[in-house]
């Protein structure tokens, strides 16, 4: 295994559960509706980025302690290259609230990628609430209400109590991934 195929399956640790995160969330806020019509789309790319933006500073947080300054960033450069190319495969997301197609040209379709900004700065703000033993507590918690805003009042509780849960066991799978291995490959 290459840094590229070490990048690849990391991005993926991150990818997929924020795309769960964001699909539960739509049909959990469907529960009971009359129309049935689930989160807008702002809400489901919010709730996406923010679950990237959370798992990309767990995964940095993680690498740091491994790599060290310099050989981290340069691990997560790759991670957040191979990240931004999922989010632009259209094959990916067409059909999806992650994608739209623009009205002006049939056929075109406008992808919602990944936000530098908002990565850095929750990775600064997280990075205030994890603990140096790893704790990610804190975070999770203000993780979880991120995504209970971005969602109606209505199932606000329920989302907050899935995005924790869902936080704590992707945690789990980030760190059987993101071993000593692992983070040598990436910093190559």
């Amino acid at each position: 295994m290459d840094s590229n195929d070490a990048a690849f399956e990391v991005a993926q640790a991150v990818c997929i559960p924020a795309i769960r995160l964001a699909t539960f969330a739509d049909a959990l806020s469907q529960k009971g509706r009359v129309p049935s019509e689930g989160l807008t789309t702002e809400a489901y790319i919010s709730i996406v980025r923010e679950s990237i933006a959370f798992l990309l500073h767990c995964c940095d947080f993680a690498l740091y302690n491994m790599l060290g300054a310099l050989r981290c960033s340069r691990a997560m450069d790759r991670i957040g290259a191979v990240i931004a190319q999922i989010l632009a495969t259209e094959e990916l997301w067409r059909g999806t609230k992650f994608a739209v197609t623009e009205e002006i040209m049939p056929q075109v379709t406008l992808l919602r990628g990944l936000d530098p900004e908002l990565v850095n700065a929750r990775n600064a703000e997280y990075g205030c609430l994890t603990k140096a033993d790893g704790d990610f507590d804190l975070s999770i918690e203000t993780f979880a209400a991120k995504v209970a805003a971005a969602v109606p009042q209505r199932c606000a509780t329920d989302i907050r109590t899935l995005a924790t849960n869902q936080s704590l066991e992707s945690l789990t799978g980030l760190e059987v991934i993101v071993t000593h291995a692992m983070a040598a490959r990436l910093a190559q």
